[in-house]
């Protein structure tokens, strides 16, 4: 395996190969333009600075345009105003170049000197804008594909309209840029030309449409039968862990409920009308609002379309990019093996452009003369038409990447990349369904089986498969529709641009794009980049002996199965049989064997449920006596059945100055052998009644949510900082006390709580059965610190 190769110098000289492209589709090649572009001047508005193009315009103004002042346009986020946001970018890796140039202070004097922030909000509340602006450059927009429809018309629509109706009228209104996307064109085949797009979709009816469906969706939510439907489902999946914990995700799954139905509403409405999805059908509004804007006010509209937008080919750096974007995801899943198929066709050509190609174009279309009260001009910048990259030669590049630089796979080794076969989208999508209703019926199914390390590696190998086709799902309804797409963008404007630029400009001709050389040597090692520093062999986590001191930590333990390997019904067993003949054993198992259904569909139900039936065993035992033979007869055993690790990490956690708190629903007799061990000992108390137990609970057991509860007043009392405590639970009753500190532990994990605790990243440890333990557990016991005894 070959270690990646150093970066090519660029090809900066190299021809412009327009003629063969052009003659095969016919369109012809643009004359020579006799405008000629060069440096912008003046005061210009950016708007999307924080974004991957507005980042890329800001700093390609700050160096290649001395001249300009700038405004930019940012939102507020959360406590950060606009400006201190504009003062992170001096941070950020596109002014790295600059950095190395001017260093840190430097780029900072530059935002400071020629950057103002004005803070306001696309398709929100808007500033005052300048009085003296030249140029306009709108970048903002929401990029995702699957916006809800309300959110998409916001920005995309509302958005555009507020913004150039912002603009002060003056005899000079300045000359807007208005970056749209290629896509806007709908779904056509071959050549689009660079012209306004024909529609008659009415914005103002779709605006008005968009923006009443969250209402509409969110009365819809509220009604009984689709509360009905997610109460229900919320009771199956989340009622083990307590009432609260059931509101709480009925309503957020209400709240997802009203975001599915707002995506699926823009995706649908703008594929019924034409578009691949509401991304593309809200840019195309913006531009029709943009043109009518334009004609009212009188100020000079250019229309910028780019492709899809990729990292850097040179500039600020090769390889520079600010998010995933498009089709990063595709290329890193596919790296990663978890892709075997995509459903392209192989001979589609799929536009991609370099985000500096894109930058350089916009400014020197801003800069650019032209009429001030002309028609609106329009500009493709993409590849396809002149430089055409096909979805099979993009696949070959890739694997051959992939192939001589392979990702880790932890213990593995390294991925073997799959070679597509562009079997089409219909069996594509065949093969997803069936492994999403596959996983979905061994997910049910193993959520039944005892927690054992099979079940949990079973559970792994599910957990990591869904992953992948969850994954896949997402970006087979994101961008499949992009994968076939025939359209060529021609960039008749941009090549007239291209050749009317004065000597030294910025050089943005795709066709000098080299696709094998961009691909290996610059893209892919940019995208993989971070894979490649996360991919590799996990460490093992640190066992956490080296805890933090701090008297205000506390670490709180359940006790059946994190901290005692038995359970409530083998420690009554214990009580019950220890002192009785063998001849009387068989019909109090007899007994308890009847029983057991009843118990374990309460225990599925509710832990509370459970432990209140069970309790009702010992009825009419003597509290005396049971106290007695706990002590002196079964006390020793509960020591020997505690798990090793759990009386290293409890005595740990001591040795921090941290409180030890057990928290069970066991009766409180039942846990006296263990008070040395903590310093809070919180069960149920059996009730009893002229010495004799009744069979029932003083109060409710403090199970699920009630630990949570308990745990929060006490931390109250006590002083204890949450954010720095730990919880160590078994079951997905735990749930709300794992959730409620820093540190969350899931020990021995039933099914629910191990994918739970996957899914959130917990940790998950797994203890084993302490055998000759006694001594050690003992010793603790006697060297418990003077005054730090149980409360039961």
């Amino acid at each position: 395996m070959s270690s990646p190769p150093d970066r090519p110098v660029p090809v900066r000289d190299r021809p412009i190969h327009h003629a063969t492209p052009y003659r095969r589709y016919a369109v012809p090649p643009p004359a020579r333009s006799s405008a000629r572009p060069g440096r912008l001047t003046g005061h210009v508005l950016l708007t999307g600075a924080t974004g991957f193009l507005g980042q890329a315009m800001l700093e390609r103004l700050l160096v290649d345009h001395p001249d300009t002042r700038i405004s930019v346009l940012i939102r507020r986020r959360g406590t950060a105003p606009a400006a201190d946001r504009l003062a992170g970018l001096a941070r950020k890796p596109v002014f790295g170049a600059l950095r190395e140039r001017v260093g840190y202070a430097g780029v900072q004097a530059a935002l400071a000197d020629r950057v103002s922030a004005l803070e306001g909000d696309i398709g929100g509340a808007l500033p005052a804008l300048p009085a003296d602006l030249t140029a306009v450059l709108h970048c903002a927009s929401t990029v995702s594909f699957d916006p809800p429809a309300d959110e998409a018309f916001r920005i995309n629509v509302q958005g555009v309209h507020d913004l150039y109706s912002a603009l002060p009228a003056s005899d000079t209104p300045p000359h807007v840029v208005h970056v749209s996307t290629a896509y806007v064109s709908a779904v056509r085949k071959g050549v689009i030309p660079e012209q306004s797009l024909a529609h008659d979709v009415d914005w103002r009816c779709e605006l008005d449409h968009a923006l009443a469906a969250r209402e509409e969706a969110e009365r819809l939510s509220r009604s009984p039968g689709v509360l009905g439907s997610l109460l229900e489902s919320a009771r199956a999946r989340d009622g083990k862990a307590g009432p609260r914990a059931v509101v709480d995700a009925v309503e957020q799954d209400r709240r997802d409920w009203v975001h599915d139905r707002l995506v699926a509403a823009g995706r649908v409405r703008g594929q019924a009308l034409g578009w691949t999805d509401v991304y593309t059908f809200t840019k195309a509004l913006g531009e029709r609002v943009a043109e009518e804007r334009a004609r009212a006010a009188g100020f000079r509209l250019s229309v910028v379309r780019p492709t899809i937008v990729q990292a850097a080919l040179e500039l600020p750096y090769p390889g520079w990019f600010e998010s995933f974007k498009m089709m990063d995801p595709i290329v890193l899943a596919y790296g990663r093996g978890d892709i075997p198929e995509f459903p392209v066709h192989p001979e589609s050509v799929i536009d991609l452009v370099p985000v500096d190609l894109v930058t350089s174009a916009v400014l020197a279309v801003a800069a650019a003369p032209g009429e001030q009260h002309g028609e609106p001009e329009y500009f493709h910048i993409g590849t396809g038409a002149r430089n055409p990259l096909t979805q099979r030669d993009l696949h070959l590049q890739v694997s051959q990447y992939f192939r001589d630089h392979p990702l880790p796979s932890g213990a593995r080794g390294h991925v073997k990349v799959p070679t597509w076969q562009f079997t089409g989208a219909a069996k594509a999508e065949r093969t997803l369904k069936a492994a999403e209703k596959a996983l979905g019926l061994a997910d049910r199914v193993l959520l039944r089986l005892p927690a054992t390390e099979r079940t949990r590696n079973w559970l792994d190998r599910t957990h990591k498969d869904t992953r992948v086709t969850e994954s896949l799902r997402k970006l087979l309804d994101l961008y499949g529709g992009y994968g076939s797409v025939e359209a060529l963008y021609g960039d008749h404007n941009v090549l007239a641009l291209h050749r009317a630029q004065a000597k030294g400009s910025p050089d943005f001709d795709v066709a000098r794009v080299d696709w094998p050389s961009y691909i290996r040597e610059v893209y892919c090692p940019a995208v993989t980049a971070v894979a490649r520093r996360t991919a590799g062999p996990r460490k093992r986590r640190a066992s956490p002996g080296n805890l933090p001191e701090g008297q205000d930590i506390a670490a709180v333990f359940d006790l059946e199965g994190t901290v005692l390997g038995s359970n409530l019904v083998e420690v009554y067993l214990w009580t019950r049989l220890i002192d009785r003949p063998r001849s009387a054993w068989p019909g109090e198992l007899a007994s308890l064997a009847t029983s057991v259904p009843g118990y374990l569909r309460a225990e599925r139900r509710d832990r509370g449920e459970f432990i209140r039936a069970f309790m009702r065993r010992y009825e009419g035992c003597g509290e005396a006596e049971l106290r007695a033979v706990v002590r002196h007869r079964i006390g020793d055993a509960l020591l020997h059945r505690s798990y090793p690790e759990a009386i290293r990490r409890i005595r740990d956690h001591r040795a921090a100055g941290h409180r030890t708190v057990l928290l069970t629903g066991t009766a409180d007799i039942l846990t006296e052998p263990l008070g040395p061990l903590f310093d809070e000992i919180v069960a149920s108390r059996l009730q009893a009644h002229e010495g004799v137990l009744t069979g029932f609970l003083e109060g409710p057991p403090i199970v699920g949510e009630a630990r949570a509860a308990w745990t929060r007043r006490y931390a109250g009392v006590a002083g204890i900082d949450l954010g720095r405590s730990y919880a160590y639970g078994d079951s997905f009753s735990d749930t709300p006390l794992l959730a409620l500190v820093g540190n969350p532990v899931a020990v021995n994990p039933d099914a629910r709580l191990y994918r739970h605790a996957k899914r959130r990243s917990w940790r998950i440890d797994h203890w084993g059965a302490y055998t000759g333990g006694r001594l050690e557990a003992a010793a603790i016991a006697l060297s418990a610190r003077p005054g730090r005894g149980a409360n039961s």
